[in-house]
């Protein structure tokens, strides 16, 4: 019967589908950015070259979309530009130091950019 064979021929090629998609398809999606242009410097280079980290942030957002990575070091960082993708992440609490370090001079390494876990949550509550 012709119809048996395309009702068949569907449900053949919606099953391949379905098992491509579950056991063939990368799980983990990868955040759009940069790759490094250097293995030890990451994207620093880039961002001299843009003059300040603001001009970085906004061509790496204009090439990449509101959420976007690049390479501080050896550090991947991920960057967000929209409002509404940062109140989704206001609930991450702990930053990476390696961002403050080249401020550490100025404002000394027992600041409050430098507390994490719940010495940075008590401090901040108290300030």
């Amino acid at each position: 019967n012709t119809m048996n064979f395309y009702l068949q021929l569907i449900v053949g090629f919606f099953l391949a589908y379905v098992i491509k998609k579950i056991f063939f398809t990368k799980k983990d999606k990868q955040i759009p950015g940069m790759e490094p242009s250097s293995k030890d410097m990451g994207n620093l280079e880039d961002l001299g070259r843009a003059g300040s980290l603001h001009q970085f942030l906004v061509g790496l957002h204009d090439k990449y979309g509101k959420i976007a990575s690049f390479w501080f070091g050896t550090q991947q960082i991920v960057s967000i530009s929209s409002p509404e993708m940062f109140k989704e992440q206001q609930s991450v609490f702990d930053r990476p130091l390696l961002l403050f370090q080249l401020f550490e001079p100025f404002i000394g390494p027992n600041s409050l950019q430098y507390a994490n876990k719940d010495d940075g949550k008590g401090r901040r509550k108290e300030y």
